[in-house]
């Protein structure tokens, strides 16, 4: 697990609410603080979806760009959030070097708060390994990500 300032909070802002960067990611739960605290859960809901639709999620969260646009209109406006906490799942299988690990869940944090952008990672292991070589590669993957975005991080 790694901790990351991201440097250029405006830029990564905007990626995250305007552009696709995050959109591939499942989201396990925010939270925004503007008039008021919210509190969301990206479960999907299959009891709302009819069998048609159900048969199109094989997965158990929402993408963040089916959800990013109702967030984006909690936000916007001409004060920032005094606080924002979102949680990312990666989808195992979209990334091959972790698709053969055990793992049950490739995690990603984004935190806002006083002006500050920063982020955190982790792994959720089915099983218990003293072995710290998969989250190294984890913490690698986040830096090289936000590398490619030219986000910068420290």
């Amino acid at each position: 697990m790694i901790s990351l300032n991201i440097t250029d909070v405006k830029k990564t802002m905007d990626e995250l609410l305007k552009g696709n960067l995050f959109d591939e990611f499942e989201l396990r739960t925010a939270e925004v603080h503007t008039f008021a605290k919210f509190q969301i859960q990206g479960n999907l809901n299959k009891a709302f979806l009819t069998e048609d639709e159900k048969d199109l999620y094989e997965r158990n969260f929402v993408l963040w760009k089916e959800i990013k646009s109702h967030i984006f209109n909690i936000i916007k406006g001409k004060k920032p959030p005094t606080y924002l906490k979102i949680v990312f799942s990666a989808a195992i299988d979209k990334i091959p070097d972790f698709a053969s690990f055990d793992i049950s869940a490739l995690f990603i944090n984004l935190i806002y708060s006083q002006g500050k952008l920063s982020c955190t990672n982790g792994i959720a292991f089915e099983n218990f390994s003293l072995d710290k070589t998969i989250e190294q590669e984890w913490d690698q993957y986040v830096r090289d990500f936000f590398k490619k975005a030219n986000i910068y991080v420290e």
